[in-house]
Protein backbone atom coordinates (compact mmCIF):
# COMPACT_ATOMS: atom_id res chain seq x y z
CA UNK A 1 0.00 0.00 0.00
CA UNK A 2 3.09 2.72 1.27
CA UNK A 3 4.50 1.90 -2.19
CA UNK A 4 1.18 2.54 -4.59
CA UNK A 5 1.08 5.91 -2.46
CA UNK A 6 4.82 7.08 -3.37
CA UNK A 7 4.38 6.44 -7.09
CA UNK A 8 1.22 8.98 -6.59
CA UNK A 9 3.74 11.03 -4.89
CA UNK A 10 6.38 10.51 -7.50
CA UNK A 11 4.76 11.87 -10.35
CA UNK A 12 3.46 15.29 -8.10
CA UNK A 13 6.55 16.18 -6.39
CA UNK A 14 8.24 15.78 -10.21
CA UNK A 15 5.54 18.54 -11.43
CA UNK A 16 6.74 20.53 -8.94
CA UNK A 17 9.88 20.76 -9.07
CA UNK A 18 9.85 20.92 -13.21
CA UNK A 19 7.28 24.37 -12.38
CA UNK A 20 9.99 25.76 -10.22
CA UNK A 21 12.50 25.15 -12.66
CA UNK A 22 10.67 27.04 -15.15
CA UNK A 23 9.70 29.93 -13.31
CA UNK A 24 13.25 29.72 -11.98
CA UNK A 25 12.18 30.30 -8.01
CA UNK A 26 15.40 29.13 -5.81
CA UNK A 27 13.58 28.01 -2.15
CA UNK A 28 15.13 27.22 0.92
CA UNK A 29 16.18 24.30 2.28
CA UNK A 30 17.07 24.38 6.14
CA UNK A 31 17.78 20.75 6.81
CA UNK A 32 21.43 20.53 6.80
CA UNK A 33 23.40 18.94 4.70
CA UNK A 34 25.65 16.35 6.86
CA UNK A 35 22.08 14.74 8.15
CA UNK A 36 22.23 11.05 7.01
CA UNK A 37 19.83 9.79 5.14
CA UNK A 38 17.72 6.68 6.16
CA UNK A 39 17.23 5.80 2.78
CA UNK A 40 17.74 1.84 2.41
CA UNK A 41 18.04 0.21 -1.21
CA UNK A 42 14.93 -2.11 -1.66
CA UNK A 43 15.36 -5.39 -3.00
CA UNK A 44 19.06 -5.44 -3.69
CA UNK A 45 19.56 -9.00 -4.69
CA UNK A 46 16.93 -7.77 -7.87
CA UNK A 47 19.65 -7.52 -10.71
CA UNK A 48 16.83 -6.75 -13.21
CA UNK A 49 15.56 -3.41 -11.40
CA UNK A 50 18.23 -0.51 -12.18
CA UNK A 51 18.92 1.42 -9.21
CA UNK A 52 21.43 2.78 -6.82
CA UNK A 53 22.13 3.05 -3.36
CA UNK A 54 21.94 5.98 -1.49
CA UNK A 55 21.72 4.76 2.27
CA UNK A 56 24.61 6.35 4.55
CA UNK A 57 24.89 8.97 2.45
CA UNK A 58 24.48 12.96 3.34
CA UNK A 59 21.54 14.57 1.73
CA UNK A 60 23.60 16.52 -0.44
CA UNK A 61 25.81 13.44 -1.59
CA UNK A 62 22.54 11.35 -2.33
CA UNK A 63 21.42 14.46 -4.22
CA UNK A 64 24.58 15.23 -6.46
CA UNK A 65 24.22 10.92 -7.64
CA UNK A 66 20.43 11.35 -8.29
CA UNK A 67 21.33 14.68 -10.11
CA UNK A 68 23.97 13.08 -12.16
CA UNK A 69 21.55 10.42 -13.14
CA UNK A 70 19.18 12.83 -14.65
CA UNK A 71 21.92 14.84 -16.53
CA UNK A 72 23.34 11.30 -17.69
CA UNK A 73 19.88 10.81 -18.93
CA UNK A 74 19.64 7.31 -16.86
CA UNK A 75 15.64 7.84 -16.86
CA UNK A 76 15.03 4.20 -15.08
CA UNK A 77 17.74 4.12 -12.81
CA UNK A 78 16.35 7.75 -11.10
CA UNK A 79 12.67 6.23 -11.20
CA UNK A 80 13.39 2.89 -9.37
CA UNK A 81 15.70 4.94 -6.89
CA UNK A 82 13.40 7.79 -6.17
CA UNK A 83 10.31 5.26 -5.80
CA UNK A 84 11.72 3.60 -2.69
CA UNK A 85 12.94 6.35 -0.98
CA UNK A 86 10.84 7.56 2.52
CA UNK A 87 8.65 9.97 2.12
CA UNK A 88 10.52 13.16 4.17
CA UNK A 89 14.00 11.74 2.20
CA UNK A 90 12.53 12.46 -0.80
CA UNK A 91 10.93 16.20 -0.03
CA UNK A 92 14.57 16.76 1.52
CA UNK A 93 16.39 15.14 -1.20
CA UNK A 94 14.82 15.62 -4.22
CA UNK A 95 12.61 18.63 -3.53
CA UNK A 96 15.44 20.54 -1.61
CA UNK A 97 19.16 19.79 -2.05
CA UNK A 98 18.51 18.35 -6.11
CA UNK A 99 17.17 22.00 -7.13
CA UNK A 100 19.85 23.82 -5.22
CA UNK A 101 22.26 21.62 -7.35
CA UNK A 102 20.32 22.08 -10.47
CA UNK A 103 20.67 25.85 -10.30
CA UNK A 104 24.85 25.28 -10.52
CA UNK A 105 24.59 22.95 -13.80
CA UNK A 106 25.56 24.47 -17.20
CA UNK A 107 22.55 24.92 -19.87
CA UNK A 108 23.83 21.77 -21.75
CA UNK A 109 23.40 19.72 -18.13
CA UNK A 110 20.45 21.48 -17.05
CA UNK A 111 18.76 20.72 -21.07
CA UNK A 112 19.63 16.74 -20.48
CA UNK A 113 18.43 16.77 -16.44
CA UNK A 114 14.71 18.15 -18.14
CA UNK A 115 14.93 16.14 -20.84
CA UNK A 116 15.57 12.94 -18.24
CA UNK A 117 12.95 14.18 -15.62
CA UNK A 118 10.29 14.48 -18.60
CA UNK A 119 11.05 10.87 -19.35
CA UNK A 120 10.69 10.01 -15.81
CA UNK A 121 7.01 11.86 -14.99
CA UNK A 122 5.64 9.67 -18.10
CA UNK A 123 7.27 6.43 -16.28
CA UNK A 124 5.29 7.73 -13.10
CA UNK A 125 2.47 8.21 -14.85
CA UNK A 126 2.20 5.19 -16.78
CA UNK A 127 3.14 2.83 -13.56
CA UNK A 128 0.53 5.07 -11.67
CA UNK A 129 -2.34 4.18 -14.23
CA UNK A 130 -1.10 0.47 -13.61
CA UNK A 131 -1.82 0.61 -10.43
CA UNK A 132 -4.50 2.71 -9.34
CA UNK A 133 -6.36 3.33 -12.82
CA UNK A 134 -8.81 0.67 -12.74
CA UNK A 135 -9.38 1.10 -9.17
CA UNK A 136 -10.63 4.59 -8.56
CA UNK A 137 -13.67 4.32 -5.92
CA UNK A 138 -16.10 6.73 -7.39
CA UNK A 139 -16.60 8.97 -4.91
CA UNK A 140 -20.38 10.82 -5.70
CA UNK A 141 -21.53 10.27 -2.04
CA UNK A 142 -18.93 12.13 -0.63
CA UNK A 143 -19.24 15.18 -2.83
CA UNK A 144 -21.82 18.15 -3.15
CA UNK A 145 -21.84 20.69 -5.29
CA UNK A 146 -22.65 23.83 -3.66
CA UNK A 147 -22.55 26.71 -5.90
CA UNK A 148 -21.69 26.18 -10.13
CA UNK A 149 -22.13 28.93 -12.79
CA UNK A 150 -21.00 29.45 -16.51
CA UNK A 151 -21.13 31.74 -19.11
CA UNK A 152 -21.58 31.23 -22.96
CA UNK A 153 -19.35 33.26 -25.29
CA UNK A 154 -19.29 33.01 -28.80
CA UNK A 155 -16.31 30.89 -28.99
CA UNK A 156 -16.09 29.20 -26.03
CA UNK A 157 -17.97 28.55 -22.40
CA UNK A 158 -16.46 29.82 -19.09
CA UNK A 159 -17.16 27.72 -16.06
CA UNK A 160 -16.62 27.27 -12.25
CA UNK A 161 -18.12 26.33 -8.82
CA UNK A 162 -17.08 25.05 -5.66
CA UNK A 163 -17.25 21.49 -4.68
CA UNK A 164 -18.11 20.20 -0.68
CA UNK A 165 -16.63 16.87 0.90
CA UNK A 166 -19.37 15.69 2.89
CA UNK A 167 -17.57 13.06 4.69
CA UNK A 168 -16.40 13.93 8.12
CA UNK A 169 -13.98 10.65 8.29
CA UNK A 170 -12.53 10.36 4.58
CA UNK A 171 -10.38 12.79 2.40
CA UNK A 172 -10.75 12.86 -1.22
CA UNK A 173 -7.70 12.49 -3.40
CA UNK A 174 -7.81 13.54 -6.97
CA UNK A 175 -11.32 14.11 -7.41
CA UNK A 176 -12.43 14.29 -11.18
CA UNK A 177 -15.29 16.66 -12.79
CA UNK A 178 -16.60 16.40 -15.86
CA UNK A 179 -17.73 19.70 -17.53
CA UNK A 180 -20.38 18.89 -20.42
CA UNK A 181 -22.00 21.81 -22.86
CA UNK A 182 -25.27 20.75 -23.66
CA UNK A 183 -27.72 21.75 -26.65
CA UNK A 184 -31.45 22.19 -25.92
CA UNK A 185 -32.02 18.58 -26.02
CA UNK A 186 -29.39 17.91 -23.52
CA UNK A 187 -27.45 16.36 -26.28
CA UNK A 188 -23.70 16.79 -24.75
CA UNK A 189 -22.18 18.80 -27.82
CA UNK A 190 -18.45 19.28 -26.06
CA UNK A 191 -16.68 18.23 -22.74
CA UNK A 192 -13.39 19.16 -20.84
CA UNK A 193 -12.53 17.74 -17.22
CA UNK A 194 -11.47 19.36 -13.95
CA UNK A 195 -9.50 17.69 -11.35
CA UNK A 196 -8.88 18.88 -7.74
CA UNK A 197 -5.89 17.58 -6.06
CA UNK A 198 -7.23 17.08 -2.74
CA UNK A 199 -10.41 17.78 -0.32
CA UNK A 200 -9.50 17.29 3.54
CA UNK A 201 -12.56 16.10 5.61
CA UNK A 202 -15.35 18.89 5.47
CA UNK A 203 -13.38 21.03 3.01
CA UNK A 204 -14.98 23.11 0.13
CA UNK A 205 -12.60 24.27 -2.72
CA UNK A 206 -13.07 25.87 -6.25
CA UNK A 207 -12.84 24.68 -9.28
CA UNK A 208 -12.55 27.38 -12.56
CA UNK A 209 -11.76 26.87 -16.19
CA UNK A 210 -13.44 27.42 -19.71
CA UNK A 211 -14.42 24.88 -22.68
CA UNK A 212 -14.41 25.01 -26.64
CA UNK A 213 -18.16 25.51 -28.14
CA UNK A 214 -18.78 22.81 -30.96
CA UNK A 215 -16.33 23.93 -33.80
CA UNK A 216 -19.89 23.47 -36.04
CA UNK A 217 -21.54 26.81 -35.21
CA UNK A 218 -25.29 25.62 -36.08
CA UNK A 219 -24.72 23.97 -32.74
CA UNK A 220 -26.01 26.25 -29.99
CA UNK A 221 -24.61 25.77 -26.66
CA UNK A 222 -27.64 25.77 -23.85
CA UNK A 223 -26.40 25.19 -20.47
CA UNK A 224 -23.87 23.53 -18.82
CA UNK A 225 -23.75 19.84 -16.72
CA UNK A 226 -21.02 19.38 -14.08
CA UNK A 227 -20.51 15.37 -12.86
CA UNK A 228 -18.09 14.29 -10.59
CA UNK A 229 -16.38 10.67 -12.44
CA UNK A 230 -13.76 9.41 -10.24
CA UNK A 231 -11.96 10.31 -7.13
CA UNK A 232 -10.38 8.26 -4.27
CA UNK A 233 -11.32 8.44 -0.93
CA UNK A 234 -8.49 8.74 1.60
CA UNK A 235 -7.04 9.03 5.64
CA UNK A 236 -5.93 12.44 5.54
CA UNK A 237 -2.21 12.44 6.82
CA UNK A 238 -2.01 14.12 10.58
CA UNK A 239 0.53 17.05 9.63
CA UNK A 240 -1.33 20.31 9.07
CA UNK A 241 -0.51 21.98 5.85
CA UNK A 242 -1.28 25.85 4.51
CA UNK A 243 -4.98 26.77 3.65
CA UNK A 244 -6.63 29.92 2.27
CA UNK A 245 -6.64 31.93 5.82
CA UNK A 246 -2.68 31.68 6.17
CA UNK A 247 -2.50 33.84 3.18
CA UNK A 248 -2.84 37.45 2.17
CA UNK A 249 -3.05 38.64 -1.20
CA UNK A 250 -2.13 41.96 -1.87
CA UNK A 251 -1.07 44.29 -4.99
CA UNK A 252 -3.94 42.62 -7.02
CA UNK A 253 -3.72 44.58 -10.18
CA UNK A 254 -5.72 44.27 -13.95
CA UNK A 255 -4.04 44.67 -17.21
CA UNK A 256 -7.14 44.57 -20.13
CA UNK A 257 -6.33 43.18 -23.53
CA UNK A 258 -8.31 43.26 -26.23
CA UNK A 259 -10.69 39.96 -24.92
CA UNK A 260 -9.13 39.00 -22.34
CA UNK A 261 -7.20 40.20 -18.87
CA UNK A 262 -3.97 39.23 -17.32
CA UNK A 263 -4.34 39.26 -13.24
CA UNK A 264 -1.36 40.00 -11.37
CA UNK A 265 -1.12 39.56 -7.46
CA UNK A 266 1.42 38.89 -4.81
CA UNK A 267 0.61 36.30 -2.50
CA UNK A 268 1.78 36.51 1.10
CA UNK A 269 2.58 33.68 3.62
CA UNK A 270 1.54 35.32 6.71
CA UNK A 271 2.99 31.45 8.78
CA UNK A 272 6.45 29.92 9.58
CA UNK A 273 5.89 27.30 7.74
CA UNK A 274 6.92 26.39 3.82
CA UNK A 275 5.24 25.01 0.96
CA UNK A 276 6.37 23.58 -2.19
CA UNK A 277 3.68 24.37 -4.84
CA UNK A 278 0.48 26.48 -4.35
CA UNK A 279 -2.29 26.52 -6.03
CA UNK A 280 -3.61 30.15 -7.39
CA UNK A 281 -7.35 30.03 -8.46
CA UNK A 282 -8.78 33.37 -10.29
CA UNK A 283 -12.80 33.00 -10.27
CA UNK A 284 -14.60 35.24 -11.98
CA UNK A 285 -18.03 36.32 -11.54
CA UNK A 286 -21.06 38.06 -13.79
CA UNK A 287 -23.58 39.59 -12.25
CA UNK A 288 -23.05 37.94 -9.16
CA UNK A 289 -22.48 33.99 -10.40
CA UNK A 290 -19.41 32.52 -11.74
CA UNK A 291 -18.67 32.73 -15.07
CA UNK A 292 -15.61 31.07 -15.15
CA UNK A 293 -11.69 32.05 -13.95
CA UNK A 294 -8.19 29.99 -14.24
CA UNK A 295 -5.47 29.22 -12.07
CA UNK A 296 -1.67 28.76 -11.69
CA UNK A 297 0.94 27.42 -9.82
CA UNK A 298 3.73 28.98 -7.10
CA UNK A 299 6.45 27.10 -6.43
CA UNK A 300 8.76 27.46 -2.83
CA UNK A 301 7.09 29.94 -1.13
CA UNK A 302 9.29 30.51 1.99
CA UNK A 303 8.35 31.03 5.55
CA UNK A 304 7.15 34.53 5.75
CA UNK A 305 7.84 35.30 2.21
CA UNK A 306 5.87 36.44 -0.83
CA UNK A 307 5.75 35.51 -4.41
CA UNK A 308 3.88 36.93 -6.94
CA UNK A 309 1.21 35.33 -9.69
CA UNK A 310 0.35 36.06 -12.92
CA UNK A 311 -2.70 34.50 -15.19
CA UNK A 312 -5.15 35.00 -18.10
CA UNK A 313 -9.06 35.32 -17.85
CA UNK A 314 -11.32 35.19 -20.34
CA UNK A 315 -13.09 38.71 -21.34
CA UNK A 316 -12.44 42.05 -19.44
CA UNK A 317 -14.19 41.19 -16.47
CA UNK A 318 -14.40 44.74 -13.80
CA UNK A 319 -11.69 44.01 -10.43
CA UNK A 320 -14.10 43.97 -8.14
CA UNK A 321 -15.53 41.02 -9.65
CA UNK A 322 -12.64 38.47 -9.64
CA UNK A 323 -12.21 36.70 -6.33
CA UNK A 324 -8.82 35.08 -5.68
CA UNK A 325 -8.33 31.48 -3.41
CA UNK A 326 -4.81 30.00 -2.82
CA UNK A 327 -3.94 26.31 -1.56
CA UNK A 328 -1.73 24.17 -0.82
CA UNK A 329 -1.52 21.56 -3.96
CA UNK A 330 -1.24 18.32 -2.94
CA UNK A 331 -0.82 17.63 1.09
CA UNK A 332 0.47 14.04 1.96
CA UNK A 333 -1.45 11.56 2.57
CA UNK A 334 -0.71 8.28 4.77
CA UNK A 335 -3.78 5.73 3.60
CA UNK A 336 -5.30 5.07 0.07
CA UNK A 337 -8.36 3.46 -0.18
CA UNK A 338 -7.67 0.95 -2.93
Amino acid sequence: MGRKIRILGVFLVLVLIMTSCAKGDSGTNNKPTDEKSTIASENKDNKEEKKIDLSGLSDEEAAQKLVQLLVDGKAEEYFNTTQSMETMDYQRIVVGESQKLFEKLSREEKDAYLETQSKVSEMANQRNADFVGQEYDVAEEYVEFTETGYNIEKYYTGYGGFVENKSQEKAIYALQIDINLLDKDNNVVASSMDTITYLKQGETRPFVGTVNNPEDKSIEVKSVEFKVSKGTTAKAFTEEYLEQEDFEIKDLKQAQKIEMSDIVGTVVNKTEKTSDFLEVIVLIRKDGKIAGGSKTGLAKMPPKGELTFQTSVSHNFPLEDIEVYIYEASPKIEDMKI
